[in-house]
């Protein structure tokens, strides 16, 4: 079965193969726990930040640390990471204790 294209009123299809196999599950688990690691860490700073501004701050940093050095494992682990870089949370935190030109430098940082 294909796609009609209304200005072409011609079908076009694609062929789409399907391989069931299983995962090398002794490479996926650490990946996996890591990444179990660095969404705790993520969860301990969003809950600093209302108490401890400045170890929210800290444990941002952390958890940009970790995902650098985890993404740095190569695309299979990039792939297995689940834990979003925490880039807004880390720059609202610094805004809020008035380091505007801190924020700044981490937003750059992570452009780059």
């Amino acid at each position: 079965m294909g796609f009609l294209l209304p200005s072409r009123k011609q079908y076009y299809g694609c062929v789409i193969q399907i391989t069931e196999g299983d995962y090398d599950w002794k490479t996926i688990t650490p990946l996996m726990d890591e990444d179990r690691t660095i969404g705790q860490v993520l969860a301990v700073a969003k809950r600093l930040e209302r108490t401890d501004a400045v170890g929210a701050v800290r444990a941002y940093r952390e958890v940009i640390e970790r995902i650098r050095a985890f993404d740095a494992r190569g695309p299979l682990a990039r792939a297995w990471r689940t834990a979003r870089y925490p880039i807004n949370r880390l720059t609202l935190v610094l805004e809020r204790l008035g380091s505007a030109e801190e924020a700044l430098g981490e937003l750059s940082g992570y452009e780059q």
